[in-house]
């Protein structure tokens, strides 16, 4: 029995101790022993990651960003270009006189403030002629919203003219100390 009991316990320990000296024989995972930085490149339109192990052995993984195919890339940047042409050619429209000149009728201005705006709605004047025809002077302000309310004295018989790059003339404000003053107004848009 002596032996029975031996050759069982050879047995036993031989099965217990092949696996654990095969477990305890490994080396450790490869992933904790990098020791090169991480070199990129680019493979099918993918990023990949290259990292050598202290082994020798390399491990790759793939990035989640994607490399954009140039064409697309070609299409934003002409996308982009387009707009902004568009933006340029709009302002250059708004900038350029469309050459109407908008004589309106006489009008007599009192010492009640009259406010005259273009004619069209929406479309402002670039310039603005005002000749005074009498018989008393009359105070203008251009832009009553913006400008100050320091008025411009016009006097019998003189014109008051402004010019400005674009259509920034909203309205004019007009009034007399006393009496009345018949007013020619010309803008230009």
């Amino acid at each position: 029995m002596e032996l029975e009991d031996v050759l069982i316990g050879i047995i036993i320990g031989g099965l217990i101790a092949i696996p654990l000296f095969f477990l305890l024989s490994r080396p450790p995972p490869r992933i904790s022993t990098f020791t090169s930085v991480p070199k990129t490149i680019y493979k099918n339109n993918e990023e990949w990651s290259i990292i050598k192990d202290s082994q020798g052995g390399l491990w790759e993984f793939v990035s989640k960003e994607r490399r954009l195919n140039p064409e697309v890339l070609n299409t934003a940047l002409l996308d982009e270009i387009a707009q902004r042409l568009l933006n340029i050619e709009i302002h250059n429209k708004e900038l350029s006189p469309e050459g109407i000149v908008e004589p309106l009728a006489v009008i007599t201005v009192t010492t009640t403030t009259t406010i005259v705006q273009p004619p069209n709605v929406g479309n402002l004047w670039f310039s603005v002629s005002i000749i005074n025809d009498g018989p008393d002077p009359c105070w203008v302000v251009i832009n009553s919203a913006k400008s100050s309310t320091r008025p411009h004295k016009v006097d019998n018989d003189e014109t008051y003219e402004v010019r400005f790059i674009k259509p920034v003339i909203q309205d004019l404000m007009l009034s007399t100390d006393s009496g009345t003053a018949s007013m020619r107004i010309t803008g230009t848009r």
